[in-house]
């Protein structure tokens, strides 16, 4: 599976959690909010910006 990931460039992410619970972990968060007005967007980024470590991802990732 994670060699058909990498060779199509599709990220992968390892949870501890089995794969439904982490789907329904994302739509409690993501499900609630509609990102289609550049306001929401916007805020939504702003928030991301200001709380995820991307480096940190980036180096656990190993990218």
């Amino acid at each position: 599976m994670i060699g058909q990931a990498e060779s199509k460039g599709v990220a992968v992410l390892l949870v501890p959690e089995d794969t439904m619970e982490t789907v329904d972990r994302i739509e409690r968060i993501f499900g609630k909010t509609r990102l289609g007005h550049a306001e929401k967007l916007s805020h939504f980024q702003a928030l991301l910006a200001e709380h995820m470590d991307y480096n940190r991802l980036m180096d656990m990732l190993d990218l």
